[in-house]
């Protein structure tokens, strides 16, 4: 991708989106029936409009065995399943898992915290600002 203001602006809204793209869920062993949600609700995963996703999360109850979708335009962005220690450093190089199909469902099959990063094309360090 060539540089210019443009560019820069993009790489710079992509970086600030990346910090808040970070969904933690503190998940229950005790589920009565699975649930699906909407990552972002009809916003998806995406940085226009700079959605917040950590509120996002702290509005749901998640539990075990739940889905979270994640929808996105492919072209632009994926998902990272990421350590709590990498999201704190804004680290993608070493994603537990990695997503990219635009439509992805993610099952909670762990209880604790799940910490996720977006990535994408033409993106400098994640959360460079």
């Amino acid at each position: 991708m060539g540089g210019g203001a443009a560019a820069s602006r993009v790489s710079s809204a992509m970086a600030v989106a990346a910090a808040a793209l970070v969904v933690m869920w503190a998940g229950t062993a005790a589920a009565a029936a699975a649930a699906v949600y909407e990552v972002g609700d009809k916003t998806g995963w995406t940085i226009m409009g700079n959605p917040n996703y950590t509120a996002w999360a702290a509005s749901k109850k998640f539990h075990l065995g739940d889905t979270v979708v994640f929808t996105y335009n492919k072209q632009f962005h994926n998902v990272m399943a990421v350590s709590k220690s990498d999201y704190k450093n804004c680290n993608t190089s070493k994603p537990i898992a990695t997503w990219s199909t635009g439509n992805d469902s993610v099952v909670l099959n762990a209880t604790g915290h799940h910490y996720f990063l977006g990535g994408g094309l033409g993106w400098r360090a994640p959360c460079e600002l």
